[in-house]
Order: structure tokens, then sequence, then C-alpha cells
């Protein structure tokens, strides 16, 4: 050892650093093998995509998912780095579901025979082929449009959430809902579903898919104001013979007073009424039921419960729904949570009305009617 490396490894030792050698350290060998970040992606392995903003309110939708930039998946596989050393398999998967729900949805607009815009948001999977919607003063494309009437399907299944909120409708059960440009459209689907013409709408109720269809009518729906308010009554429907069960024999007092008390809520009005069968024309018809039912209540003429309980779906003219919007109304306001429990009552397979008031809110009929004219006389 000269006598410079000898002096040199004395002076490290009495400072306490370590001493010289001629070999590498181990630490400095470890430190080149290590592998450096791709400073493109962070080692992420994905790199954002900048050419378009995300998509929110919606967790799928057809428009989106067709973006040649992304995919509509928001996020590209680094360019740089090609995720080489990343693992990225939940991108990958994301990657399959994106191209088996596309599949799907291409699929299903080539058998209705309409270009479909196809959304799938938290509650609903909606369907829609109306080239244009002019809603609040403003023009809305086809794209636009969809999107617009998604939100609106979650306002109503939200005005429900209000009334049913001690639990919700069954996890990851969506509600479908099909909104087309042509008739021909809407029986396409009838017609798969149920060998059936739908008339101007049509419903599916079943334990395992809850479907409404219609298409635009400017004969029946003249305007947007107008279409809004019917598709969402029908939705309505839906949701109530789904929440709590579900039977195939739920009492058309309570589906159809329930629909037209989530119609109030959210419009003000009662201007829908569904029917198997088209009752003539009457005085009940309109939006002014509260008043109508109030002055009924007071002069003693109203709609008896018992009798009502009882009224088949194709049997309810306009007064008939006045009264189950009036009941309902009645009902939830009285006492939300027992009006909760008593739909849970009436989806068992035999409902019986008149025994589930009793059971739920401990009104015999005449106990329960006496109740609901104070209720409805001051209107």
């Amino acid at each position: 050892m000269s006598r410079r490396f000898a002096l040199r490894a004395a002076l490290a030792i009495a400072i306490g650093l370590p001493a010289l050698s001629s070999r590498p350290h181990p630490l400095a060998a470890q430190d080149a093998a290590r592998p450096k970040r791709c400073y493109a992606c962070r080692g992420a392995g994905l790199v954002a995509c900048t050419k378009h903003k995300p998509e929110t309110g919606v967790e799928r939708c057809t428009v989106y998912l067709e973006r040649s930039c992304c995919n509509g998946l928001d996020f590209v596989v680094c360019g740089r780095c090609q995720a080489a050393d990343v693992d990225i398999e939940e991108f990958k998967r994301k990657e399959v579901d994106r191209e088996k729900w596309m599949e799907r949805a291409r699929k299903f607009s080539k058998e209705m025979g309409e270009d479909l815009v196809i959304i799938q948001s938290p509650h609903f999977y909606l369907s829609f082929g109306i080239e244009q919607v002019k809603a609040n003063k403003r023009r809305y494309d086809k794209h636009a449009a969809a999107h617009l009437y998604a939100e609106r399907l979650e306002k109503v299944y939200a005005a429900c959430q209000e009334i049913f909120r001690e639990e919700a409708y069954p996890r990851e059960f969506r509600f479908d809902v099909h909104l087309f440009a042509t008739q021909q459209g809407c029986t396409n689907l009838t017609q798969k579903l149920a060998g059936t013409n739908p008339g101007t709408g049509w419903k599916l109720n079943s334990q395992a898919r809850m479907v409404y269809t219609t298409y635009e009518n400017p004969a029946v729906h003249p305007d947007d104001e107008d279409f809004h308010e019917y598709v969402a009554h029908s939705a309505a429907h839906l949701l109530i013979r789904r929440f709590g069960g579900f039977s195939a024999n739920f009492p058309a007092w309570i589906e159809n007073g329930f629909a037209s008390y989530i119609e109030w809520k959210l419009f003000e009005g009662t201007r829908v009424t569904c029917f198997t069968e088209q009752p003539p024309d009457s005085p009940w018809k309109g939006s002014d039921w509260k008043e109508k039912v109030r002055k009924s209540a007071q002069s003693g003429d109203f709609k008896r419960f018992d009798e009502m309980a009882d009224e088949p779906l194709d049997s309810m003219d306009y007064r008939d729904h006045a009264f189950a919007f009036s009941y309902v109304d009645f009902l939830v306001s009285t006492d939300r949570a027992k009006f909760v429990a008593l739909v849970r009552e009436l989806q068992k397979e035999k409902p019986d009305s008149k025994a589930a008031i009793k059971k739920t809110y401990g009104w015999i009929v005449g106990e329960l009617e006496d109740e609901w004219r104070k209720f409805a006389s001051r209107g």
C-alpha cells in the first residue's frame, strides 16, 4: 500500500468515515440496478387523455365510449414506457368491460332499428333516439338530450328516495327506460319482450326487469315540458312497483296514486294518467285535482277507500286517479315511515290494502276516511 493511500485511510478512521476501498461499494451496485421511473407517466404506466373533458353524471355513454383518443376511458397506456414494468391489469379489465358493454349496445340499436344513444346512470339504463329536444330555452342534440333525460330520471329516483330512505332499491339493479324517435322502434322492443304493440307507451313489470318505453309523438305530447312530465310519471310507476320486493298483484290505487304524487312533487301538477283502456272525458280530467278533491271531501261525495282499494287497474277513471293521488298524499304526509311499511306489506303475493292499513297505521277503514277528510278538506 502506498504511503499516500495509507495516510488517507488512517485519516478516515480517525474522523469516523468508512475506509476507502478500491472495490465497488455494494450499495452503489444496488443503486445502479434500480430502474428509473418514466418521466412521462411517473411510473404509473398510464397517462390522462388531454383531448377532452371527462364526462360527468353518468357511468357509461355510447357516444363517449366511442372516442378514438381513449375509448372513453380517460386514460391511455404511456407511449414512452408502454407500461412495461407496471401492473395495469385493472385498466385492461376496464378495456374488456367497455368493449362488452359497447357490443351489447350496438346490437340493441341494430335490433331496434334506430341510431340510439345509450346511457348507464347509477339507477337507469336509458336508450334515446330523439334527434333534438328544445328545453330550457335551448336546443339539445341527441347526445346532449340523452344526458338531459338521464339527469331527469335520476331526479325522479331522488324524489322517491326522499320517502324510501331507510333502504335503497336492490344494489346494482337498474330500471330500463327507452325513448324512441319512432313508433316502429318502440314496437320492435315490445314485440321482442312480450309479442305486443306498445300503444303510446308500455311497461314491463317483473322481478328481474322493469321496463318502460315510449316514443316521440307530437300529437300526444306537443312539447318537451309535456313529454318530460309523462316520462317522469311513468318512471315513478317502475320505482314504486320494485320497492321492498315485487308483487305482480300490487294494488292499482297505490301504484297510480304514487306516480301522481311524485309528479306533483316535481311539477306541482298532475296532468298524466296511465290507463290500460282510455276512459271517456270527464270533469276530473286536468291538473286541479287537489281543489276538486277538497270540494268532494267537504261535501261528503268522495271515493270511499274500501271501494278504491279493490279497484282493478283497467277500470280506474280520472276521478279514481284523483282520489288515489289524494290518499297517497295523505298517507305520506301523515307518517312517511309508516307509508314505507305499507308498501312493503302490499308487495306480498296476495296483498290486502285494508288489512295493511290497519297493520301499519292502526286505522280501520272508517277511521282512515275520517282522518283523510280532515286532510283533504284543507286542500
